[in-house]
Order: structure tokens, then C-alpha cells, then sequence
């Protein structure tokens, strides 16, 4: 099994189809990534060995926290500065 198929297919969530819109799963992330780990800079060792039970989206899922916010730094700078052409505000942290 890859590791796209392991995050969507997701055994210790048990049986998916019961959860109704506005409902949230029984258990938030994902245990320990079977083997072979997936390779990449951005994979967490911890996170595959023990499991990843952040609340993230699964594409992101067994990721460190550095190529986390490398990634989103744009656009949360992109959103700030919407924001501060929208509402007037002279103060961006960057």
C-alpha cells in the first residue's frame, strides 16, 4: 500500500460512511505510517514512526513543522497585505 492510499483509506477511523455533514470523526490524525516511509525532506521521522495526530490536512500529513510554514509564509503574506490594502492598515510584520 502507498502512502496516498494509506492516508485515504484510513483503518483506524473504522467505518466513515455513518459520519453525516456538520459531524466530526471519532479520532483526529493518523498512527504510524507503515513501511516503507514515504522519502522527502519534509517527512518528520517522529511523525512516522509514532503517528501524526495534528489536526492538518492529510496531504500534508507525517510533515515537520519547518516545510509547513515554508510553504504557507506566501500566502499568509499574500492575505496580509489584502488585508492591509482593504482596511488601511500600515503595520505587515515583513
Amino acid at each position: 500500500m502507498d502512502s496516498d492510499e494509506y492516508l485515504v483509506n484510513r483503518p483506524d477511523l473504522g467505518d466513515r460512511s455513518e459520519v453525516q455533514a456538520g459531524e466530526f470523526y471519532p479520532v483526529v490524525g493518523v498512527g504510524p505510517h507503515p513501511l516503507p516511509w514515504p522519502t522527502g525532506e519534509q517527512y518528520d521521522p517522529e511523525y512516522l514512526e509514532n503517528g501524526d495526530k495534528r489536526n492538518i490536512l492529510d496531504q500534508y500529513r507525517y510533515w515537520s513543522s519547518a516545510p509547513l510554514s515554508e510553504l504557507l509564509m506566501p500566502l499568509m503574506q499574500k492575505v496580509c497585505t489584502s488585508l492591509v490594502s482593504v482596511i488601511g492598515i500600515n503595520a505587515v510584520p515583513w
